[in-house]
């Protein structure tokens, strides 16, 4: 895995759980056609909101998310920390194999009560829960639409 400023079909965001220790949390998101028109949709749908300074996020029950785990000294490691030192929360990625997705360490494998929050200005994070241990694990903040308009969609 490498890190691109090209739009990819995948992103890295940097995520963080209490259970962490000294292993990086990570998710990937795979932006498929069915995810784009979702995200767009979401957005779309708090353009009514915008005008309301007490609304915090739209929260929605969503699809499961792996998060995952890596060394420090791992490139994909590196990838976090060049990203934490850039101040920066996600980046598109692209593969050096097609199945590399398969091979990445899961964090915790029973993960439940998938949520993601959409604030008003495009910004979003996605949360959850481990199913036997309640720990939880969040990506940091990333801009939705910023993905979305790269990637040509809205």
């Amino acid at each position: 895995m490498k890190i691109t400023v090209r739009p990819t079909k995948y992103v890295i965001i940097r995520a963080k759980t209490e259970r962490a220790g000294d292993q990086l949390i990570f998710a990937l998101l795979h932006l498929s056609t069915e995810w784009e028109l979702i995200m767009s949709q979401r957005l779309t749908a708090l353009i009514p909101f915008r005008s309301d300074p007490s609304l915090y996020a739209h929260t929605y029950w969503d699809g499961p998310l792996n998060y995952y785990t890596c060394p420090q000294q791992s490139d994909i490691g590196r990838i976090l920390i060049y990203l934490k030192m850039d101040r920066e929360t996600w980046s598109f990625v692209e593969m050096d194999d097609p199945e590399e997705p398969e091979r990445l360490e899961l964090a915790e494998s029973d993960m439940a009560t998938h949520m993601m929050m959409i604030h008003i200005d495009g910004a979003a994070s996605y949360m959850c829960f481990g199913k036997d241990s309640g720990a939880e694990y969040g990506t940091e903040g990333f801009s939705l639409r910023e993905i979305l308009q790269q990637r040509f969609v809205i």
